[in-house]
């Protein structure tokens, strides 16, 4: 009992002082009660036993416990959604069948869709549908996410390594997007929907648009790059965060809409785009993490 008592003890030297205040973060109220479950297993004293000796009430240790056993189960069967989430992403079915797919609609597309779509959003440019998605549209600029993240990891990487991880993730699946997004862009040099309705009427591709020209970013509509930034930060955090996948995926949907809503783009340009950002998040967590790795990274 001399032993026990030590060690219960030492659990109230942890536990003094966190369990008296009106609120006690979730993680806090986990730590305690996993405590409390050790020394109940080392020691064989009772709950009642171990809240005399600490000083923990009794009513609030049994429902930290309840709140800490749904948390432990929402946990698993968020490991489970991830896990499902990254086999299905990662599967040879889905990096073969996801980019022929993808290259035969954007084949339909410039063909038969493209040009009528833009006509038909070029007409409500005056409506405040074309400002609404303008607005939306802002929320695609790269820059903004890869200045925050790359901060975010700056000021985590010695403190949180989990958050810094996560930062890094993030502003790693952006960057590369980007990167591949453009080397498409100079390649194919395809003529934005806006020159469709200038005077000269411009479509279609100029290959190896290497030219550096006021003219060169008139000429690079494929693919889209807010589309492949939205769907790389929302496919990102619904990895990290499935929870929230439904939020991250829908956003990501809908900022790669707006590029076609404002003509900026056109939906071939949109659907490659997407699956440039879906592909390159889905790889850099294979590269980066295990399966063992992403459990921990999920939020608790």
């Amino acid at each position: 009992m001399n032993d026990c008592y030590l060690e219960l003890l030492e659990a109230r030297s942890r536990l003094w002082g966190l369990y008296r205040s009106w609120y006690v973060p979730a993680n806090t109220r986990r730590r305690i009660v996993r405590d409390v479950s050790d020394i109940q297993q080392r020691s064989g004293l009772s709950l009642e036993q171990i809240c005399e000796y600490t000083g923990l009430d009794y009513a609030r240790c049994l429902r930290w416990s309840a709140d800490a056993a749904r948390a432990d189960a929402r946990h698993a069967q968020l490991l489970g959604y991830a896990a499902r989430w990254r086999e299905f992403l990662g599967s040879t079915w889905f990096s073969i069948v996801a980019p022929l797919l993808t290259v035969v609609g954007a084949y339909l597309c410039i063909r038969y869709i493209d040009i009528p779509v833009a006509t038909y959003f070029y007409g409500l440019r005056e409506t405040s549908l074309y400002e609404t998605f303008v607005n939306i549209s802002y929320l695609g600029e790269s820059s903004f996410y890869l200045l925050f993240f790359a901060l975010f990891w700056w000021v985590t990487r010695r403190r949180d390594g989990r958050t810094a991880s996560i930062s890094l993730y993030v502003f790693l699946s952006i960057l590369y997007s980007g990167i591949i997004v453009n080397f498409f862009k100079l390649l194919f040099g395809r003529a934005r929907p806006e020159l469709l309705f200038s005077a000269e009427k411009i479509h279609g591709f100029t290959l190896f648009n290497f030219k550096f020209s006021e003219f060169m970013h008139q000429s690079m509509s494929f693919p889209s790059g807010h589309s492949a930034t939205a769907f790389s930060l929302g496919l990102s955090l619904s990895l990290l965060f499935p929870r929230y996948r439904l939020l991250f995926m829908s956003s990501a949907l809908l900022i790669a809409l707006s590029r076609v809503v404002v003509f900026m783009h056109f939906p071939a340009d949109v659907l490659t785009g997407a699956l440039i950002g879906i592909m390159i998040p889905v790889w850099l967590y294979s590269r980066m993490y295990g399966e063992r790795r992403a459990g921990q990274l999920l939020e608790s």
